[in-house]
């Protein structure tokens, strides 16, 4: 027993001679051992050394020649913490002793919780790439802090970073050693990428898809890219194994994600010791410029997800052919990663809609948002982006600048973030990006950008220490009316309370709540702040049982009033914001809205209305009630003028509505708007004839506009494009000749001005009738908008429209879609297109998983700003996206939450 140990003792020395003299400095303090013990130790020290009162521990000392010293780690414990830090000793021994070799006896006797010497690290930990002290960026998240969690010799083959771009130069001396080399297809398993023109080892060209995939010696990757114009050295005739980058884009973007580090050879990468797997869809054009062919950036999503990527990154322009396949990898497990744009303006694109995609913004070194990086509420983090310094095409190194670098960089963090976190999901670990990023708005430079540059920009440390910010999100508002059915009257006392919900990991500090409005009918006995305790983090708080009071002066006229509402709570990155509206007073006028869908008609009057100062009720067929007062019973007789819209309903005046629409029009006026009436009432119809006062004419015109009869009292000079504003562009079809009847006179024509496309009635019950859309009316250049065709008929009608009309409205300084307001949302939501110039408009709504909702917006609108309602009865509870598009081109994306 005794001659074992002395060669035990004799091996470990051997080994510690092999090796430089251990002096401070060295990876560990020479001869020094530091143990937590299950017990206190029960030592005592004698003339032979000290004795620690475990045999065991004891036996493994004396093999060692004895331990010299023990004393514990904290000398000046003022109280006893959980755990308890009095069990931490350090033990001192020979310095000549291999420490590592004591360490692992020790914890192999089972009599300790851990042992290990006394380790000496860098303040944070630094690789040998020459070039590393070129990229500025790695300081910026932290990187150097953030390997200190990894191995000594981080390897992470299972980390494969999905590079869809124009190709990589796989045989690049810093990238070589981390390029995804295909199981299936490297026979001998030994990962080699050979320094050769040609991909795969000699012996392991088979042309064999061995791996069944339905590529044939696809070694590291693919490449799909099969066109024309492609500039002379590019290869662009057939897709074939052979990844390789010649545009030079992918590549920096490669080594950005995942170049070899610590390597002795030039740049280093967060994602120490990841692989990236060479997926080309692009490549370099004979005009200079690089271009990404969609269609082969979807396959190579698709190979992607099948060859086992866990992050898939792609710097170019998305669309929705990729924003498919990328939705899918996100519902397979991965993350994808998309880059802003460079066109300094709040603008997506298709593919920033995909489910957990992360869009990425740029900074630059002071964290400001970079003068050409992309913004908008869509963006959902920030990473370094100017002045890149990394890999390029034919094994150099150069700066590059541009979402494109912050793309792959949030990529890069995330791989490390996830290596660390081997069990978080993609869910998770997307969550945890986003939640530990540091905040950046409070920059001046960043003053511009609330809210647009995502939760912050990146830092690696912070990601995978999971150290996280508190984040507050909005759960159910109410303002509330004294007497409850839903309509604030002057005179009442109405009540707001809403729920705050803590998303992040740390605890909330007390949460402000502030509700204001310039109304000066709008008091506030208690003030106009609330404040919430603090919320500890996955819980919520809400002051429903002690709202906020606000009072409505008696002498308040029918109105609305638009509050502001901020959220607020001191350790919490971003503060929340919006406005909420309410209509005081009862309505005089009431728009009947016959359309088969909830909310485009409404957006339309909405806004010509509101232009006008009108307040109205709107009463939807397609959901069966009134959306904001939905037990509010239908009396028509409650309003001294009712408009009634029939959208795109192909079915209009069903027999109910007829003898409804014919006992209210028998004594009050009545504005009727429907491109269908006189076709599904038909030219007998006595409800044609003898309310609307008109029969069918034989005439069509396709041209879409419509004039006022000269000198008509009501309609001269008026000239309306039937098209577009709002969402209605229902006016798709040939507009109908009627025909004037039973004492009705024509004062409006089809635009060659042919035919009569509108008749007006001044009898007991005055009427106009326009056999077209009114909602659809364009305002722009000569033409007509609605707010001012309602501001002729209207008072002809025998409605005194109380305010002027706006003659010059102050145009909006750019183009915006509005955050949803209010958001979570039940049943319906508010969204608000601005724009500085007349644009055509695609404003849609899809779920999670990619699908169309409904299109809200489509065809042209006048500049300025248009209002319309999502209303989302029959919907599933969840999260919805409003996808903006100006003149084809998309724009912006807003998330939206149904919570039932």
């Amino acid at each position: 027993m005794r001659q074992s140990s002395l060669l035990g003792l004799s091996l470990i020395l051997a080994s510690f001679c092999q090796t430089a003299q251990a002096v401070p400095g060295d990876k560990y303090i020479p001869g020094r051992l530091s143990v937590r013990f299950f017990t206190q130790p029960d030592m005592v020290t004698t003339d032979a050394g000290v004795k620690l009162g475990v045999p065991e521990l004891d036996r493994i000392n004396s093999e060692f020649a004895g331990l010299e010293s023990i004393a514990p780690l904290y000398q000046h414990l003022d109280r006893i913490y959980e755990p308890d830090l009095r069990l931490n000793y350090l033990l001192e021994f020979d310095d000549r002793l291999d420490m590592e070799s004591v360490a692992a006896l020790y914890e192999a006797s089972g009599l300790v919780e851990y042992a290990e010497p006394d380790y000496l690290r860098p303040l944070y930990r630094t690789t040998n790439d020459p070039a590393a002290g070129n990229q500025w960026f790695l300081n910026a998240v932290r990187a150097a802090e953030a390997w200190d969690i990894l191995p000594d010799t981080p390897d992470f083959p299972d980390m494969i970073i999905a590079l869809v771009d124009s190709g990589v130069d796989w045989n690049h001396p810093d990238l070589r050693d981390v390029i995804w080399c295909n199981p299936d297809e490297d026979l001998d398993g030994d990962g080699l990428v050979p320094d050769t023109t040609t991909p795969g080892e000699a012996a392991e060209r088979n042309n064999i898809d061995d791996g069944t995939n339905g590529y044939v010696d696809d070694f590291y990757g693919w490449d799909w890219v099969v066109t024309t114009g492609c500039a002379a050295q590019e290869d662009c005739t057939t897709p074939d194994n052979n990844p390789m980058d010649y545009n030079g884009h992918g590549t920096h973007c490669s080594g950005i994600s995942a170049a070899a580090t610590n390597n002795a050879i030039g740049v280093a990468a967060v994602a120490w010791g990841s692989r990236v797997m060479c997926l080309r869809a692009g490549y370099q054009a004979t005009d200079g410029n690089g271009y990404v062919i969609q269609s082969a950036a979807a396959n190579a999503v698709t190979y992607a997800i099948a060859n086992g990527a866990k992050l898939i990154t792609m710097s170019f322009g998305g669309s929705n052919t990729v924003r498919t396949p990328s939705t899918a990898a996100y519902n397979s497990g991965l993350i994808c990663f998309h880059a802003a744009g460079n066109d300094n303006m709040n603008q997506s694109d298709g593919l920033d809609s995909a489910s957990g995609m992360v869009s990425v913004a740029a900074s630059n070194s002071s964290d400001c948002k970079a003068d050409f990086s992309n913004y908008g509420s869509w963006v959902d983090v920030t990473a370094p982006g100017v002045s890149i310094y990394d890999t390029i095409f034919d094994n150099a190194y150069a700066s590059l600048q541009g979402t494109s670098m912050a793309c792959p960089l949030a990529a890069s963090v995330t791989a490390m973030l996830w290596n660390a976190n081997p069990e978080l999901n993609n869910v998770q670990v997307r969550s945890q990006l986003l939640a530990t990023a540091d905040d950046i708005y409070g920059l001046s430079c960043n003053s511009d950008y609330q809210g647009m540059l995502g939760s912050g920009r990146v830092n690696a440390y912070k990601a995978v220490n999971n150290i996280r910010e508190t984040v507050i999100e909005l759960g159910e508002l109410r303002l509330e009316d004294g007497s409850g059915d839903g309509r604030f009257m002057p005179g009442e006392v109405a009540q707001f309370s809403l729920e705050v919900h803590n998303t992040g990991s740390n605890p909330s500090e007390t949460v402000t709540v502030t509700l204001n409005t310039e109304d000066p009918a709008v008091t506030f006995p208690t003030g106009h702040t609330i404040e919430l305790s603090a919320i500890p983090d996955g819980f919520s708080n809400d002051n429903f049982g002690n709202p906020l009071v606000l009072g409505i002066d008696e002498g308040s006229m029918p109105r609305y009033i638009t509050f502001s509402v901020e959220v607020s709570t001191p350790n919490a990155p971003l503060s929340l914001s919006g406005e909420l509206e309410i209509m005081v007073g009862n309505a005089n006028v009431l728009l009947y809205d016959d359309d088969v869908q909830v909310s485009p008609v409404y957006g339309a009057y909405y806004n010509g209305l509101k232009e006008l100062g009108i307040v109205f009720d709107w009463y939807s067929t397609a959901s069966g009630n009134f959306p904001m007062l939905p037990d509010r019973p239908l009396d028509l007789t409650d309003y001294s003028v009712v408009v009634y819209a029939s959208g795109g309903n192909a079915s209009t005046f069903d027999t109910d509505e007829q003898t409804l629409f014919a006992d209210y029009s028998a004594s009050h006026p009545l504005l009727v708007s429907s491109q269908h009436a006189n076709n599904d009432l038909g030219a007998d119809s006595p409800f044609l004839q003898n309310v609307l006062h008109a029969t069918n004419g034989a005439g069509t015109n396709n041209v879409r506009g419509a004039k006022g009869v000269a000198e008509d009292e009501v309609s001269d000079a008026m000239v309306m494009i039937l098209q577009g504003t709002n969402g209605a562009n229902n006016q798709a079809i040939p507009l109908d000749e009627i025909t004037e009847l039973n004492g009705s006179v024509p004062f409006m024509t089809d635009y060659n001005q042919q035919f009569t496309t509108g008749v007006r009635y001044d009898g007991n019950g005055r009427l106009i009738y326009l056999n077209f859309a009114l909602e659809a009316a364009h305002g722009t250049a000569a033409t007509m908008g609605l707010a001012a065709a309602l501001d002729r008929y209207l008072p002809w009608l025998g409605y005194e429209v109380s305010v002027e009309p706006r003659t010059g409205i102050t145009l909006p300084a750019g183009i915006t879609l509005s955050p949803a307001w209010p958001n979570p949302f039940n049943p319906s939501t508010n969204l608000a297109v601005e724009l500085d110039r007349a644009a055509r408009v695609e404003l849609t709504v899809y779920d999670l998983r990619g699908a169309l909702v409904t299109r809200l917006i489509d065809g042209p609108l006048a500049a300025g700003r248009h209002q319309v309602v999502f209303g989302a009865e029959g919907l599933a509870s969840g999260i919805y996206f409003a996808s903006l598009s100006v003149d084809g081109q998309a724009h912006t994306v807003r998330k939206m939450v149904l919570a039932r």
